[in-house]
């Protein structure tokens, strides 16, 4: 019998087409869908779901202040910034917990590593000869396994390992649940909001040039709406290395403007589609 042994060429395509194939499993069906509402149980699972993970992760806050760097609440008071490989996300009881969001977003699959924990909790240590794990953005994995734990269907929400994924084939009518709503926009509790982050920032008014690969968007599941404090709590993942509630200023009207200054550009929100029976129970 002839054995047949695959050359460099060959094994490579072969590689590529692989890789391909992974990337096209993180796009929606490009099939237009009616919009459909979300339910009542839908919001009030996304939420409990989203603040049981906040719980488990320490009850961690940041503040997103426009002008201000973003930064993690400490006991003693104090606000700091934490370094990339440091966190909760490398502590030995929580790292593996970043796994199960990916797991849900690539079917059981993981991009997170856990080589090196508990060496630092916000900063890399000077005399520490190893360098950090350069681990990958899990924001939208988050998002994407609370909405998937919510029962929000593919067809309703697609999971994403890229917030910009989601966001374009919500806009473009390929998933049914939400829309996408430039800012000024007044946020209510299921929404979720997002900004732009990298070095090629977008406007609200550019909100049409978010592709299924980009650009760089951060995005957080809307909790709570403070009417009293005008204050929006918002919880995402990979926020300071941890699950975090963001505290998110709102203006007089109650309203999530987009500040150009800001950590957090807000550009969008994605809105939950609400029959006229089933609107927020906390709006401003």
């Amino acid at each position: 019998m002839k054995t047949v042994s695959l050359g460099k060429t060959a094994c490579l395509y072969v590689l590529v087409v692989l890789f391909l194939l992974q990337g096209c499993a993180q796009r929606p069906p490009r099939v237009k869908v009616a919009p459909t509402f979300v339910t009542p149980m839908q919001v009030a699972d996304l939420v409990r779901y989203s603040e049981l993970e906040w719980v488990r992760w320490g009850k961690r806050v940041v503040y997103a202040t426009p002008g201000t760097p973003l930064c993690l609440s400490q006991a003693d008071g104090s606000c700091v910034k934490v370094a990339d490989g440091c966190g909760d996300e490398q502590a030995e009881a929580l790292c593996p917990v970043v796994h199960s969001y990916w797991a849900d977003v690539l079917n059981g699959r993981t991009r997170h590593s856990c080589g090196l924990v508990d060496v630092c909790s916000v900063s890399w240590p000077a005399g520490e000869m190893r360098r950090p794990e350069d681990t990958k953005a899990w924001s939208a994995a988050f998002v994407s396994s609370m909405l998937k734990r919510a029962n929000f269907s593919s067809s309703e929400f697609w999971p994403s390992a890229n917030h910009a994924a989601y966001i374009a084939a919500s806009r473009d009518g390929y998933t049914s649940a939400f829309e996408a709503v430039p800012t000024p926009a007044r946020p209510q509790v299921g929404d979720i909001i997002c900004a732009s982050r990298g070095q090629n920032r977008l406007t609200p008014r550019q909100i049409g040039l978010i592709g299924y690969d980009g650009p760089g968007m951060h995005c957080d599941i809307v909790v709570e709406v403070d009417s009293q404090t005008r204050m929006l709590h918002a919880i995402g993942g990979n926020v300071q290395q941890t699950v975090a509630r963001t505290l998110v200023p709102l203006d007089a009207q109650g309203l999530l403007q987009f500040s150009e200054f800001s950590e957090r550009p807000w550009i969008l929100i994605l809105r939950a589609r609400r029959s006229n029976t089933t609107q927020s129970v906390n709006p401003l």
